[in-house]
């Protein structure tokens, strides 16, 4: 059976979703390493990237990883793809009408994931960080 872990940053820490045989168990992570060391299947990783019309961008950051267009006319809310981002293979959605996006990838990639995008988003002036 398969085993999926849904994380989501918080001030002291992070929050997972265990799914596994039907069941979802909730556990509670002082630092990500700790869910990433879990045996699953895959991770899904809560990172919200929005995209206002006008200032800074944060769909720029996706955009040097993620061959997708994601303007409104093209990726319009409730959309979904499969694609891949810096080789990294990776199933994305629109989360709501603020532009906000998920994105999960496999747990055995998050790592490089990571690095790709604090990387990316470090060219923009924006840190990386768990949610508050």
């Amino acid at each position: 059976m398969t085993r999926c872990l849904g994380l989501d940053g918080t001030r002291g820490g992070w929050v997972g979703a265990l799914v596994a045989d039907g069941r979802v168990r909730w556990l509670r992570f002082g630092h990500v390493t700790e869910a990433l060391a879990l045996d699953v299947d895959a991770v899904g990783v809560d990172m919200p990237v929005g995209l206002p019309p006008t200032g800074r961008r944060e769909c720029d950051v996706l955009a040097k990883g993620l061959p997708i267009d994601l303007d409104p006319r093209a990726f319009p809310l409730g959309s979904a793809a499969t694609s891949a981002i810096s080789h990294i293979g990776v199933q994305l959605w629109q989360a709501d009408d603020t532009r906000s996006y998920d994105i999960a990838i496999f747990r055995s990639l998050s790592e490089s994931f990571w690095r790709w995008l604090t990387a990316s988003a470090a060219e923009f002036g924006y840190e990386v960080t768990p949610a508050r």
